[in-house]
């Protein structure tokens, strides 16, 4: 029997596209999954190219949270961005990878907040003072759905 569910990042699309129906700009909440992998997405705005994304989560079945650090920080590259292990335990049952806060990019870094579910990801910039804001990030449709099957990938044990 052959497997017909769409791949993530189909399913992904079908919902930002379900999100602006026939008006580009839509805002809210998308969701989408396959293959036991659940994404939800918190969106400002997206048209037939890109997305403008406030938080991104992805979650499977429970697993080892160290384990699942470990493949993140050697499997996805938010915009080209190496992820670090921040604080990661699994008897406090979650942990924190970041990317660097870049002085090229305005001190912006990407967050991925673990727990045993799956994990959140958001950006953030850091301020002269040192004070952490989030903050929207934007992009292409294609870029998203890589990057959500690659965190999806890596959460899965």
């Amino acid at each position: 029997m052959t497997d017909t569910s769409p791949s993530l990042r189909q399913a992904l699309d079908a919902a930002l596209d379900a999100a602006t129906g026939k008006d580009e700009g839509a805002a809210g909440t998308i969701e989408a999954s396959s293959g036991g992998i659940q994404v939800k997405a918190d969106i400002a705005d997206v048209d037939r190219l890109g997305v403008v994304i406030d938080r991104v989560e992805v979650t499977t079945d429970s697993g080892n949270i160290e384990q699942r650090a470990a493949r993140l920080v050697k499997q996805v590259r938010p915009d080209g961005q190496r992820l670090r292990a921040i604080e990661v335990d699994n008897r406090l049952g979650g942990g924190m990878l970041r990317t660097s806060p870049l002085k090229t990019n305005g001190g912006r870094f990407y967050e991925i907040d673990l727990n045993e579910t799956g994990g959140v990801l958001t950006r953030h910039r850091k301020d002269a003072e040192g004070q952490r804001h989030a903050e929207q990030f934007t992009m292409t449709r294609e870029g998203l759905g890589r990057l959500v099957e690659d965190i999806g990938k890596a959460l899965e044990d």
